[in-house]
């Protein structure tokens, strides 16, 4: 009854926790990232982004802080003028949690800007593995823009119908307004003028020419040529750029070409050379393969005109494949612990009864974790772990205790196992004590830089070690009285644990559970007596 308790408690407790594999570490130096409409000029960002310091400089948890806007040159991030990064370090005598609470907030203030605060290991550890927000994706490859949308709004109407979908939305590219130049040929052509020398004169003048570098103090400048600030104010003065003839004459630009404001992407995404455009969706109450692969045939029964087509992103078969594995690995050490009872007590029953009784002692780590917090991360499972191999060793040596006394003569019965459990008491106990010695600081100390994976094994550890202690003193002995008579035991394995290099060439058992009685009885008579030489089967 005891143990059905504890296992029906350990489910419910499960229930109520959270996988969160990734530890949230306590550093104290904090990245903000702030990022502000496409098209933002440089002088408005660094207005906003000084503001942003300003404030949480004046935070009192905040001891430094700096901040950049766009990029340097040679960089390696993409990010344009409408982008920042604010690094800042919290005081190690200020309240973590609280602080950063605080900078959270104070980010979210300026409502021109989207903020994200996070540490540099979270920042990395999410470039690498991804956000992970959209289960499903299916990437439109193609060159115009145009079809690429149009295919991209079918198929996110064939995904709206799929079961298990929902979500499902095309991530269109972010515009912004730019001047498009498009020179007309003919009238180009009219002026002996082509198109290729209106649009170079035009760069020039809009956006710079570098025709050499200057040296000085060791330093590189470019020299640029570029035209002055009061040609490129509007439309109309960029239309009226003079651009240089064949003849010598300057003709307007906007006689050579249409000079208008038009929405382009401020990124172009590309993949193996193409471009491409995402459709997302999350997948719930179905399996991700069957989706996938609904979707997938959706897809071959489309027609995509030439150089275009889509695909669904092969991440979902690595995390299914990786997934299968992680479940066969534990179906293979669930097999090889019940196959090591097995050889500890040459017994299937007792193994059978050792094996079923294990899971109580982790039902323990399951309810410290709901009762803490309920995010089962990275420490957790380590001390989860941690944990079963203790309950397991324990069990093992009470039950090793009840057959050795049976070997030596006692009666199975009520006595034997009293007996046996009594002296078992004190090593099981003492180790307990030495063990939450160990642990208890560093659950009292949980809340500190560094103690991140520590702490939550601690937890786990001494949950699952109180329902490990009820397990091996109070449940075990009356399920051993109760299923643990063995009438014969399983000598199959024998042969595994028998050497020869006894005198006259004899065989000497070292079975498991004669090599323990051996070790573990003082009484030198008894031990000769149970690791005794027996005659092989070619002397017999």
């Amino acid at each position: 009854g005891v143990w059905a308790v504890f296992l029906v408690v350990g489910m419910v407790a499960f229930m109520f926790t959270s996988p969160a594999l990734r530890p949230s570490l306590q550093e104290r130096d904090v990245l903000v990232r702030l990022e502000a409409a496409p098209g933002t000029s440089l002088p408005r960002m660094d207005e906003i982004t000084a503001q942003v310091v300003d404030d949480l400089g004046a935070n009192e948890g905040v001891t430094s802080i700096g901040a950049h806007v766009g990029r340097a040159i040679l960089s390696d991030q993409l990010v344009n003028v409408n982008e920042a990064e604010i690094w800042l370090t919290i005081d190690p005598s200020a309240d973590y949690q609280e602080t950063l609470r605080d900078i959270e907030v104070i980010a979210a203030e300026s409502g021109e800007v989207a903020s994200i605060v996070s540490t540099y290991s979270e920042r990395r550890v999410t470039e690498i593995l991804g956000e992970g927000d959209d289960d499903l994706v299916v990437r439109v490859y193609g060159e115009n823009p145009d079809v690429r949308q149009n295919m991209a709004e079918q198929i996110e109407t064939a995904m709206d119908g799929t079961e298990g979908l929902a979500g499902v939305r095309v991530e269109a590219a972010i515009e912004e307004p730019a001047i498009e130049i498009e020179v007309d040929i003919e009238r180009a052509q009219a002026f002996g003028v082509k198109p290729g020398d209106v649009r170079r004169q035009a760069a020039t003048l809009l956006s710079g020419l570098i025709v050499g570098n200057l040296f000085e103090d060791q330093k590189v400048f470019d020299v640029v040529v570029w035209g002055t600030s009061e040609i490129r104010d509007s439309v109309d003065d960029v239309a009226a750029l003079p651009i240089s003839t064949p003849s010598g004459d300057q003709v307007p630009l906007g006689d050579l070409a249409d000079v208008r404001i038009a929405m382009n992407p401020t990124v172009i995404r590309h993949e193996s050379v193409a471009t491409y455009l995402d459709v997302t969706a999350s997948v719930s109450g179905r399996s991700m393969a069957a989706a996938a692969a609904e979707v997938d045939e959706a897809i071959k029964g489309m027609q995509f005109p030439l150089e275009h087509h889509a695909e669904v992103l092969g991440g979902f078969a690595d995390d299914s494949a990786a997934r299968t594995r992680v479940v066969l690995a534990a179906v293979a050490a669930t097999i090889l612990v019940y196959l090591l009872l097995q050889a500890a007590f040459s017994s299937w029953r007792l193994a059978t009864l050792a094996f079923l009784a294990l899971p109580m002692a982790v039902s323990g780590s399951v309810i410290a974790v709901a009762l803490t917090g309920g995010d089962y991360e990275l420490g957790s499972v380590a001390g989860t772990l941690a944990l079963f191999s203790i309950a397991v060793r324990w069990v093992i040596l009470m039950i090793q205790r009840y057959q050795r006394r049976e070997r030596l003569g006692e009666a199975f019965g009520q006595d034997l196992v009293v007996t046996a459990t009594a002296n078992v008491v004190v090593p099981v106990v003492g180790s307990a004590i030495a063990l939450a010695a160990l642990f208890i600081p560093l659950v009292l100390l949980g809340g500190r830089a560094g103690l991140e994976i520590a702490a939550p094994a601690a937890v786990a550890v001494l949950g699952g070690m109180v329902t490990a202690l009820i397990l091996t003193l109070v449940v075990l002995p009356p399920l051993y009285l109760r299923w643990g008579r063995v009438s014969h035991r399983d000598t199959s394995a024998d042969d595994l644990f028998t050497i020869e290099g006894g005198v006259n060439g004899d065989v000497i058992d070292l079975t498991p559970s004669q090599t323990t009685i051996m070790a573990s009885n003082n009484d030198s008579d008894q031990a000769n007596e149970l690791l005794r030489p027996r005659a092989s089967e070619a002397e017999a």
